[in-house]
């Protein structure tokens, strides 16, 4: 099973690909952006999109508190700028587990997770390698350029695979455009 990184609603503040760099307190960000901002609007903690392992919790000055998890299907997730951890390294856990509080660590505008999904298990070939994939095309969002600044709903499951992936929450009933368009969200 697969599921959103929050249990309830969440809007997207900054897109998968390449962006102008930001400058935060901790130095300038990347162009180049392998993963999606997601900001929680009630509930901030953050959740395991899959079943799989813990290899490592970990802080630094340019990704704040993050962690990766190796989940049982082969994909490597990451859970970037976290206030706190809920896991420790070697911890199994399951879909919808939380990991993690949403916080804002690290090269962050404000308080948002970096959300990344890598097509392998290893930190280090993902990190430095092109294995990203946009974790909206994972989730199975049929238009992952028109996401930003609407809110989901993660309470329900994605169920399929990347060749056709279905959701109980990703349709236009629990996509919904963010009620204000004033608000500035975190990114990294």
């Amino acid at each position: 099973m697969r599921a959103y990184p929050f249990l309830g609603k969440f809007v997207v503040s900054s897109l998968y690909g390449y962006r102008k760099q930001i400058e935060t307190s901790e130095g300038t960000t990347s162009t180049k952006h392998c993963g999606i901002d997601v900001v929680g609007k009630v509930n901030i903690n953050c959740v395991a999109c899959e079943t799989g392992t813990v290899i490592f919790t970990r802080e630094s000055k340019a990704l704040g508190k993050y962690l990766w998890i190796a989940t049982d299907t082969g994909y490597g997730m990451l859970y970037q700028h976290l206030k706190s951890f809920s896991v420790k390294a070697g911890d199994r856990v399951k879909c919808k587990q939380i990991v993690g509080v949403m916080g804002n660590t690290g090269r962050s505008t404000g308080p948002h997770l970096h959300f990344g999904v890598a097509t392998n298990t290893t930190w280090d070939r993902s990190y430095f390698g092109n294995s990203w994939v946009n974790p909206a095309v994972w989730w199975g969002i049929a238009n992952p350029g028109d996401i930003k600044g609407k809110t989901f709903d993660g309470s329900g499951y994605i169920t399929g695979n990347d060749e056709g992936t279905n959701s109980t929450n990703n349709n236009a009933a629990s996509v919904t455009v963010s009620s204000s368009t004033t608000t500035s969200y975190g990114t990294t």
